[in-house]
């Protein structure tokens, strides 16, 4: 700006010379020093042509020297780590280069020297930032102005305080805010993501690990998880998941539909009016009978079904044992109903059963008369389990591997 100032200045008054005509006589444009005390008129009529007649002639040889000396008042080249800006550095370039800190000192605009519509230049030319701290005034809104390196700014006095122009060709200070279009932050961490803060500084995240999903928080500011929460669609022809997915809250039905426990048969082997491959068991008292059934995904077990053989008698409890054995889900003491058919016996609660998972069915019997009908054949876990007292109910049980003959009730959850 400085040079386009004088060029202007100085070829006008060239182009003028060798017009041969006097600088009083020409008009129509104004140039105001940086001192703001005195003004230089050059004017010409709006026909824009240069009469000989003058009209103002407010140009002096002394208000020339003072525009001159404040459009090129040449560069002060600073290199210690403090410095407090003189009067005499209006209209130059002042230069920092120090490697540390570098702190400067500003009068207040509007006293004496820096009254408005002055102004100087600052370019940082090495590692250390310049702070500039006005006394009194605010700089760009502020208390201080921070100057990077490689950075450089043209300072203004408004006559109470110092504006910035940050310049064109891209020589920032301060961080640009982010009203300005910036971030309001001079340095972002690396491999970070950036949060938006409304008016505020753009906030960058911690580094995100391997595996790590970027998670949503209603409210407040996302952030790195391992874990998802809340519900998710995924969509497209196909998904690959490798490794396998453990869905620690069991599968939801398919499709937004609902699903019922009634079809899960111990052992899969399910109840079709056939007795061919079961046998009236003869229980004990004081055992517990342990059939596998496999739920397929999640759904609420109101308790279980059981196939009746033609002799029952007495009282029967049934239950739900999780993979690890641990009883989930029990029923009270209830007399057996209906020979040759089922009877649904209820737990106490309903349970929610988390699938895909191994459950198992557990019986227990109050006498040795009634006779149960039992599974023969098949490759699922079945087994007993010994010395239990009926009146305290279930304990944890041993969850079988192999099958057992005759030991699994026929049943089912519903």
């Amino acid at each position: 700006m400085t040079t386009m100032r004088k060029w202007l200045l100085g070829g006008l008054v060239a182009a003028v010379a060798a017009a041969g005509v006097a600088l009083a006589q020409v008009p129509s444009l104004f140039i105001t020093t940086l001192t703001g005390t005195e003004q230089i008129d050059l004017r010409v009529p709006s026909s824009g042509t240069i009469v000989t007649t003058p009209q103002i002639t407010s140009i002096t040889a002394t208000n020339l020297a003072k525009y001159t000396a404040a459009v090129g008042a040449g560069v002060n080249a600073q290199t210690g780590t403090s410095y407090t800006i003189l009067a005499t550095d209006m209209g130059k370039l002042i230069t920092s280069s120090n490697t540390g800190a570098v702190a400067w000192t500003l009068p207040q605009a509007g006293s004496t020297g820096f009254t408005g519509n002055v102004m100087f230049q600052v370019q940082n030319l090495n590692t250390g930032a310049v702070t500039i701290t006005p006394t009194t005034s605010t700089i760009y809104g502020s208390a201080t102005y921070v100057i990077n390196n490689g950075r450089g700014a043209t300072i203004f006095s408004d006559g109470t305080n110092w504006q910035v122009e940050a310049g064109a060709s891209g020589l920032q200070a301060t961080p640009a805010k982010v009203a300005e279009g910036g971030t309001g932050v001079a340095t972002l961490t690396a491999h970070g993501v950036l949060l938006g803060e409304g008016t505020g500084n753009v906030v960058p995240t911690a580094v995100g690990t391997t595996g790590q999903l970027f998670m949503g928080s209603s409210g407040a500011d996302p952030g790195w998880a391992t874990t998802l929460s809340g519900a998710y669609t995924f969509s497209g022809s196909s998904i690959t998941v490798t490794p396998a997915i453990t869905p620690t809250g069991g599968l939801a039905p398919a499709g937004g539909f609902t699903s019922s426990p009634r079809n899960l048969w111990s052992c899969g082997v399910s109840y079709n009016g056939a007795t061919a491959a079961f046998s009236a068991q003869t229980p004990v008292s004081t055992e517990v009978y342990i059939a596998e059934v496999f739920v397929p995904a999640n759904v609420t077990v109101t308790g279980v079904t059981m196939f009746n053989s033609g002799t029952i008698s007495g009282n029967v409890k049934v239950g739900l044992a999780n993979s690890s054995g641990v009883n989930v889900a029990t029923s009270a003491s209830t007399a057996q109903s209906g020979t040759s058919t089922i009877q649904l016996v209820p737990f106490t609660a309903p349970y929610a059963a988390v699938g895909p998972a191994t459950y198992y069915i557990t019986t227990f019997f109050d006498n040795n008369t009634t006779r149960p009908w039992a599974v023969t054949l098949g490759s699922c876990g079945a087994a007993k389990q010994t010395g239990q007292t009926f009146a305290t109910g279930f304990t944890t049980i041993t969850p079988p591997t192999t099958f057992s003959t005759a030991l699994g009730t026929v049943s089912a959850l519903y």
